[in-house]
């Protein structure tokens, strides 16, 4: 029983010490006050602040730099876009031409061609001669369009002959002999 006595009071003294050096240590630090706090106001206002405030100017320059760099590339390939569809559509628009007895129109492949006045024939050095859109058939070197019918050059060097004058709409790149 001697032995569980000490021992009680050895765990006593032990806590008791431990008590006081931890008042004391509170007392004599004052750690978390307002006469020492862990950051000051004036560290944060001319040090913390400024530094912060650099590092995100130069981070928004930076990616402002970089997404102008690609949106000036993306304008430019729209510009190179827009002028090479701007070509094609002048390519796609319908133009109305007259000829006179005997000219030919040698188109090339995707010219379309409509009689619109007068009689023309086609000319071509070999099968197949026109595709006649508008019924899906085949135009032969030596045979006659029709009006209104929509006929196109699938293979470079064909044409339409006129017998008389004629007046013709046109979509697409030809030369007229």
């Amino acid at each position: 029983m001697k032995i569980k006595t000490r021992i009680i009071t050895m765990l006593a003294i032990i806590v008791a010490a431990l008590f006081a050096f931890g008042v004391v240590a509170a007392a004599t630090g004052g750690y978390g006050s307002s006469s020492d706090p862990l950051v000051t106001l004036s560290y944060i206002t001319d040090v913390f602040m400024p530094e912060v405030d650099t590092a995100i100017n130069d981070t928004v320059d930076a990616k402002t730099q970089e997404m102008t760099a690609e949106l000036d590339a993306t304008i430019a390939e729209l510009e190179t876009k827009y002028n090479e569809a701007s070509i094609a559509s002048a390519a796609s628009t319908y133009t109305v031409i007259s000829m006179a007895d005997g000219e030919r129109l040698v188109g090339v492949k995707g010219c379309e061609i409509m009689l619109r006045i007068g009689s023309a024939f086609c000319n071509a050095p070999a099968s197949p001669g026109l595709i006649d859109t508008s019924t899906t058939g085949i135009l032969e070197n030596g045979k006659y369009l029709e009006k209104n019918h929509m006929y196109m050059i699938t293979i470079d060097g064909r044409g339409i002959e006129a017998d008389g004058d004629i007046m013709i709409i046109v979509r697409g790149d030809y030369t007229i002999e």
